[in-house]
C-alpha cells in the first residue's frame, strides 16, 4: 500500500462522509473539537463568526454561565451574541 503525498478535494470529501480523515497531524492529540475554515462572511465588517446550532449546543453551551447561554439563545438583530476570542492557529507572532 502506497501512501499519497496529496489528497484530491473528492478524496477529503469522501471520507470526511465516512466519517474517517486521511490527512495526518503533526500533534499526538488534537483538542479542537471545532475547526472552521474562514469565509468572506467572517472576515468582513461585520467581525462575526458563525458556528452551526448543533456545534454549539455539543460543545460550547456546556462550559457556559447561564447568563452566557441566554446571550447565545437570545442573539437577534438587536442583541450581538455572547463576544468571545478567538484565535487563529494558522497565524505565527
Amino acid at each position: 500500500m502506497s501512501m499519497k503525498s496529496s489528497y484530491s478535494v473528492k478524496d477529503l470529501l469522501k471520507e470526511g462522509s465516512r466519517g474517517v480523515s486521511i490527512q495526518l497531524s503533526l500533534y499526538h492529540h488534537d483538542s479542537f473539537k471545532i475547526k472552521k475554515k474562514m469565509k468572506p462572511s467572517d472576515l468582513g465588517n461585520l467581525c462575526k463568526l458563525l458556528a452551526s446550532a448543533d456545534l454549539v449546543e455539543k460543545h460550547i453551551l456546556p462550559f457556559l454561565n447561564e447568563d452566557q447561554i441566554r446571550q447565545v439563545e437570545e442573539a437577534n438583530q438587536e442583541i450581538n451574541g455572547l463576544k468571545v476570542w478567538i484565535w487563529d492557529m494558522n497565524i505565527e507572532i
